[in-house]
This record gives C-alpha cells, structure tokens and sequence, in this order.
C-alpha cells in the first residue's frame, strides 16, 4: 500500500481506523462491517473473510506508510485520525490538540464512541441546534433525535439507543464498535512512529536553518 492508496475504496475518503482484511486489501473499519452485512466478501478480490474478524480486527497504522513517500510525510501524518479517539492520558503530547467532548451511543453495559468523522458530523449539527440529523454509519442510514438523545435506523430496523455528549476522556467501551484494547494497541506504535516523524521533520528544519546562515 502507497500515500496514493490512503484513500478508502468504499467511502473514498481518508482512511479512518484501517482495517486489513486476511486478503490484504485495506478499508476503513465502518465501511468494511456495512459490506459484510450483505456478503462476507472482500470488495476488491472477492475473497470471503468471517465475522470473527470484526472482534478483533487488524487496524493498520497509515504513519508507517511513510517510508513510500518522504516528500508526503506531513499529510501522512494529517491522516492518522486514529490518535485523536484516544484518551488523553494515552496522549499527553497531543492534549491540546484534542477535543473537549466527544459523541458516544449506547451499547450493552457500557458507552461506545463513535468514529471520528461521526463525531464530528454530530458536533456540528449539535452547534447548529439541529433537532435532528440523519448519518448513515456503516452502510445503513439513522436518524439522530438531539433533543432525546437516541439513534434509530431510518427504517427501524434494530432497537433504539441512547447517545451522549460528554467529556472525550470518559469511560468507554472502545470506539466504533473496535474495543480500546484493539485500538490502544495499534495507536501505541503509531504514537511512537508519529513523535519520531515530528523530531525527524525538526531536525531537518534546523538542519537547513542552520546552513543557510553564511
């Protein structure tokens, strides 16, 4: 896989907590489940994979990606939308980067955070003082009630959850329907891989700074 394949081939959009299939092909973590709602195939080659992949997934790290295109290494590190799911004790460096507040559903004895970019979504309609919003979240469409503070499929399918907005440090079960401890795990090394990136990028810098001063 290569910068010019961060792209998600499903939702065609930056790849959010990426997900390998045995196959190889990599798509993000939501849009991979919706698929495999309907047929258990990979999208790409075909090749059928179990649903037991969905209990502990192998997330990839898109910052080890950076040895394929050093001249991108800035907009490959933009593009690891995992760290920002993390608590911020997992984090320190990046604390003040973090949002406050994050937006979680309800699952069985305990909270789920959504993904990143349904977060956002549900902060900005939140901002606008929407009543209400639809999201579709792996491949089926919900409708939000921000006054109530539930989900329900658009087609009410499935049972009616409570949403939350609170702290991003909260309690949670994981994010996405991906348990923390799959999660802690892959953004360990990419916290790691991230923090060498920014000191490799500085050193650079000053490198240049340094030998342009006659």
């Amino acid at each position: 896989m290569t910068v010019d394949s961060l792209e998600c081939s499903i939702c065609l959009q930056n790849l959010v907590h990426p997900a390998q299939l045995p196959c190889g092909h990599i798509f993000c973590f939501l849009c991979i489940k919706g698929c495999a709602f309907h047929r258990r195939k990979c999208p790409m080659c075909r090749s059928r994979f179990s649903s037991r992949f969905f209990d502990d997934p192998k997330l990839i790290n898109v910052c080890d990606l950076r040895e394929n295109d050093q001249d991108k290494l800035s907009h490959i590190v933009d593009l690891c939308e995992c760290l920002s799911t993390l608590p911020q004790s997992v984090n320190d460096s990046y604390s003040n980067e973090l949002p406050s507040y994050s937006w979680f559903y309800e699952g069985f004895q305990g909270w789920w955070q959504y993904d990143e970019r349904t977060c956002n979504e549900l902060e900005n309609a939140f901002n606008r003082q929407l009543s209400s919003y639809e999201l579709t979240i792996a491949g089926y469409v919900y409708s939000i009630d921000l006054k109530n503070m539930t989900q329900i499929r658009k087609d009410r399918s499935g049972r009616l959850r409570r949403i939350k907005r609170d702290l991003l440090t909260c309690e949670k079960k994981g994010v996405a329907g991906i348990k923390m401890s799959s999660i802690q795990s892959s953004s360990n090394s990419t916290t790691s891989v991230c923090k060498q990136l920014e000191i490799e990028e500085a050193t650079h810098s000053n490198s240049n700074g340094v030998n342009g001063v006659q």
